[in-house]
């Protein structure tokens, strides 16, 4: 997949390749990425389950609980389901390539690159939301610990947690170890719901602009006049439904028939 268009799918094919899916990375580095990302949901989503023996059991917790547990397996299945499709994601691209390199004219390929442009674009601002999102939300988990160091108090303010979840080790001792796990799996969720979700919408714009170019590139005006005329009379005529009736006075329909 080389062509000079290439820039275009670059945010798309890195998102993919930091999810373990992209198709031209090699396999045993796809399938490290993969195992790491899914030993980071797994072992959270162990650690949670953890914490229903040893937490009190209220309807929040309950809530709050399998919320966060089912967003996590969700996205870890969706990462494994996906990787039965990566050999169809290097057709598409491959296709994607074929298509860009096809003569066109200037007209042609200023509407392809609209739609590149537009996914691309599209692309860029859900990562930058995504990420802004979570990072100032892993800096909101940290204000009780910054503030106990700038405006400390007799008792250390509780910590905030994104979920409840069970480590079975002293989490004062280790706190930092926890908080960095944490942070890891928080950092990672986007990763693979940015990579699905926006490879789909960079595809599905590059169907619309060959549509556009294939509407675009309509030979029917090179016909003489009068068959211009009669495509022209005929495509008006289509805008209104036909009905017939006796002297437009009584529609005749199956209905009203008998």
């Amino acid at each position: 997949m080389e062509y000079p268009e290439e820039n275009y799918y670059k945010l798309n094919r890195f998102l993919l390749s930091a999810s373990g899916l992209e198709p031209y990375q090699s396999k045993w580095n796809a399938r490290l990425i993969r195992a790491f990302i899914t030993i980071v949901m797994m072992s959270s989503s162990i650690f949670q389950i953890s914490s229903w023996f040893t937490f009190e059991i209220t309807y929040e917790f309950v809530v709050n609980g399998v919320q966060s547990l089912l967003l996590i397996l969700c996205i870890l299945t969706n990462l494994h389901l996906r990787t039965g499709n990566v050999d169809k994601v290097k057709i598409l691209f491959d296709r994607i390539s074929k298509d860009w390199a096809l003569q066109k004219t200037h007209g042609e390929i200023e509407i392809m690159r609209e739609h590149a442009e537009f996914s691309k674009l599209f692309t860029f601002c859900c990562t930058i939301l995504s990420y802004v999102s979570m990072v100032g939300y892993c800096i909101w988990l940290c204000i009780p610990e910054i503030l106990n160091i700038i405006m400390p108090m007799n008792e250390s303010r509780p910590p905030r947690q994104p979920f409840a979840a069970e480590f079975f080790i002293d989490e004062e001792r280790y706190f930092f170890l926890i908080r960095s796990h944490l942070y890891l799996v928080l950092l990672t969720l986007p990763i693979v719901l940015l990579s699905g979700f926006t490879i789909f919408v960079t595809l599905a714009q590059h169907v619309c602009g060959m549509c556009q170019v294939l509407g675009y590139n309509s030979t029917w005006y090179n016909a003489v006049v009068s068959e211009q005329k009669t495509l022209l009379m005929i495509l008006i005529r289509r805008c209104h439904p036909l009905v017939i009736t006796a002297s437009k006075f009584y529609t005749m329909s199956l209905q009203n028939f008998g």
